[in-house]
């Protein structure tokens, strides 16, 4: 049975790409699709309506200052602001991205590092052992996105199985050295879609793990902030890895933040930006040449050691 081409952004409800700035076109989770604007430290959403006056009505406001926590995979940015959380599925990927790092960014200079911090879980991460945790949960998310690319075209299901077999096996390794807590850490469903070959079900569940994992590194000491910082700018690389192999429009923006983010990240160390990035000029340039995502990643990876221990 043929399968439907999956889109990199599953669900998304969008055809329009907003060009401005400062918002984007976006769509609020039990509220509807309209405009989300960022200025002056305070998110704005607004509904409109009417197809020519394209009259808007705020229908949600939050400011930085009122926000928990904050979370973003692929488009879909969680925030978590007095005790509720609203979920934005925004269109531009680059914007979603620079909303969530300045979120982020507010919430990490909010809390200061010298005191300890009740929103670290032990559960969660431990503070003495982030690195373990860290180097084969990017393992895993290299094995998620690789699973992702192989719903293009002519899919390959024995292929996609051995990635999520790889996945379970390193998340047992994750939970034997007890590093980071392996709740919903499940890879039930996505085995299930392979054997269904379903399609639909198999990219949900992924980007939910992904989500997951991404949610386990969080906290405001000065290690743990450096361990997500290395999650948010790994998720970035391999977003535009995906993007390339899906042949979505705007990855050279994506491009530009990872670039800028690593640059402003690596100030201080040894870290060797373009070491990183010329290798993604080259996949972009040459079109699916897998060996330089894998020389992209590869990169990454051995230069880390020398930006956490900065």
């Amino acid at each position: 049975m043929t399968q439907p081409k999956p889109k990199r952004n599953f669900g998304n409800p969008f055809q329009k790409k907003s060009t401005s700035h400062n918002s984007a076109i976006a769509y609020l989770r039990n509220v509807g699709k309209g405009k989300l604007r960022f200025a002056d430290d305070v998110l704005k959403f607004y509904l409109v309506t009417g197809r020519i006056t394209k009259k808007k009505d705020l229908a949600k406001q939050i400011r930085l200052a009122d926000i928990q926590k904050v979370s973003l995979v692929a488009n879909e940015l969680n925030v978590t602001s007095q005790d509720t959380t609203d979920i934005f599925v925004i269109k531009d990927r680059a914007f979603a991205q620079f909303v969530y790092l300045k979120t982020n960014e507010f919430l990490v200079q909010r809390e200061k590092p010298n005191e300890a911090s009740t929103s670290v879980t032990v559960d969660v991460i431990t503070k003495e052992q982030p690195r373990p945790a860290l180097d084969i949960s990017l393992s895993i998310v290299d094995s998620l996105f690789d699973a992702l690319m192989c719903l293009q075209g002519r899919i390959d299901w024995n292929q996609i199985s051995n990635y999520v077999k790889r996945c379970e096996d390193e998340a047992r390794e994750i939970t034997a050295k007890k590093t980071l807590e392996a709740s919903n850490i499940d890879f039930s469903l996505l085995f299930s879609a392979v054997t269904d070959r379903d399609v639909e079900s198999f990219s949900k569940e992924a980007y939910r793990l992904l989500k997951t994992l991404q949610e386990r590194f969080q906290g405001v000491e000065p290690e743990i902030i450096k361990v997500q910082t290395a999650v948010t700018s790994y998720y970035i690389l391999n977003d535009i890895i995906l993007a390339n192999a899906v042949g979505d429009a705007g990855i050279e923006d994506e491009l530009a933040l990872l670039t800028t983010y690593l640059t402003d990240w690596s100030k201080g160390t040894s870290m060797k930006v373009d070491e990183i990035v010329e290798p993604v000029n080259h996949l972009l340039r040459e079109q699916q040449k897998s060996s330089y995502a894998e020389e992209a990643r590869a990169q990454f990876k051995k230069q880390l050691p020398a930006v956490l221990a900065h």
